[in-house]
């Protein structure tokens, strides 16, 4: 019976993917791989596992494979870095004397860079997910939550997007969540409303709907674990929006990556400035590119439509420059146009209003490169550190915006942000663990948006 039943499995492992997929790893035989002198197998010797294909030098070595596939891979059905993703076939590397597939290879330098920061891939790793749906008034948000595998309840936190259509399966967004829980906090990350399977549309809503949303995902977290200290960690523009989420909607703290202190236009207008004078554009391009954005900033600014009339025929003038075009893509091309109403909603937003009214620990980390990139890292540090309390302020000065060290992002700045949490939660409780705090509320003025 037996031998009747490892014919069988020997059947099964044999037969190839039912899609005429190719080999995987290329073709190269797994084994010689893992020996460190990889040759490429036979179409002649081949075995399937979990739907891939493998092909082998020798019928000896295919089934030795075929014994135990456990011994020379992981078997692994996603990716171990983002596992919403399948694992590619076509991207590998060796892991702890067996093979590990990865989604890109992307994803697989940044497992290389830090592996200790990314989910084992055999069962039992350090880092629990489950899929779960966060009520966020009439909307329906679809999340993953992340736990360690020994998770102390002490810390949990809501992750909270930066601009534009982002779901959860964002590179930089799971790498940071990874570093989150790999400093042991849990973290809920769900799709951004309008984005992946979640319910709403992004492009219209302001500020305070998105805080809305992280609210409601706070929420979700403290019904399930209670005494729990649950804040926000908002990425680029999320870590605008994270401090309004404490205020309106209370929290126990907030980090914000990545993200200015200055009013929205400063930001915009310096983000398109470093582009604009670090491209090879004559001096008239130049000028024209700027001149279109100051109609676009006027129009917004006075709602008048003679004035946005005024900016669409330059806009559309300048859509047929070639050199001026790719500076000018995502800007509104007509009347009616959905970003018109969404610029009117953030024109007025000043993120330092909400730094302003915040009374639970804030954690702000910039790179110093950003300078040249993105945000105004100096006069936005300048900005909170005249606050009558500013939050804690912390610089990488060789990090830019993704806050990334090679490949993935920097360990360091994981590390950084769980010393501040525990000397956070000494400091409260006076050197003994934290107690449970209510959520607490204050009152932000509003600013336009």
């Amino acid at each position: 019976m037996r031998g009747l039943m490892f014919a069988a499995l020997l059947a099964g492992l044999l037969a190839g993917p039912a899609n005429g997929a190719p080999p995987a790893l290329e073709g190269l035989d797994p084994l010689s791989i893992l020996a460190g002198q990889p040759v490429p197998g036979q179409a002649a010797h081949q075995a399937a596992v979990n739907g891939r294909l493998y092909w082998f030098e020798t019928a000896a070595a295919r089934d030795r494979f075929v014994a135990a596939p456990s011994d020379y891979l992981f078997e692994n059905r996603v990716c171990p870095v983002m596992p919403g993703v399948r694992a590619s076939g076509a991207v590998w590397s060796v892991h702890d004397g067996r093979i590990l597939l990865f989604g890109s290879t992307h994803c697989r330098a940044a497992f290389l860079a830090a592996p200790d920061t990314h989910a084992g891939p055999a069962p039992g790793g350090w880092l629990q997910q489950t899929s779960v749906v966060v009520p966020a008034g009439d909307l329906r948000l679809q999340a993953w939550w992340m736990r360690p595998a020994h998770w102390n309840q002490q810390h949990a936190a809501v992750i909270v997007h930066g601009s534009g259509a982002v779901s959860r399966d964002h590179p930089w967004t799971m790498e940071v969540a990874r570093l989150l829980v790999a400093q042991g906090m849990a973290v809920l990350l769900a799709d951004k409303r309008g984005c992946g399977r979640s319910d709403g549309d992004w492009r219209q809503a302001d500020f305070e709907a998105l805080a809305a949303d992280a609210g409601a995902a706070r929420a979700w977290v403290m019904q399930r674990a209670p005494g729990t200290a649950v804040g926000y960690v908002g990425l680029s523009q999320g870590g605008a929006v994270a401090p309004l989420a404490a205020v309106r909607h209370g929290g126990d703290f907030v980090v914000s990556l990545s993200s200015a202190a200055t009013p929205y236009l400063q930001t915009a207008w310096h983000q398109y400035l470093n582009a604009i004078h670090g491209a090879d554009l004559s001096t008239e391009d130049r000028n024209e590119a700027l001149a279109i954005h100051t109609l676009l900033e006027q129009a917004v600014r006075s709602g008048d439509g003679v004035a946005r009339d005024a900016y669409l025929q330059r806009f559309a003038a300048g859509q047929s420059n070639p050199a001026l075009a790719r500076f000018l893509q995502g800007l509104p091309d007509t009347a009616g146009h959905w970003r018109w109403p969404w610029l009117a909603k953030v024109v007025g937003q000043d993120p330092l209003d909400a730094w302003r009214a915040l009374s639970v620990p804030g954690l702000v980390v910039h790179g110093r490169l950003d300078e040249l990139s993105h945000l105004p890292v100096h006069a936005s540090r300048q900005r909170l550190a005249q606050l009558p309390r500013p939050p804690t302020m912390q610089v990488f000065d060789d990090l830019g915006h993704d806050l990334r060290s090679g490949h993935a992002v920097s360990p360091a700045v994981g590390a950084f942000i769980g010393r501040w949490l525990t000397e956070q939660a000494e400091r409260l409780s006076g050197g003994s663990a934290p107690p449970a705090r209510p959520p607490r509320h204050r009152t932000v003025p509003d600013s336009g948006g």
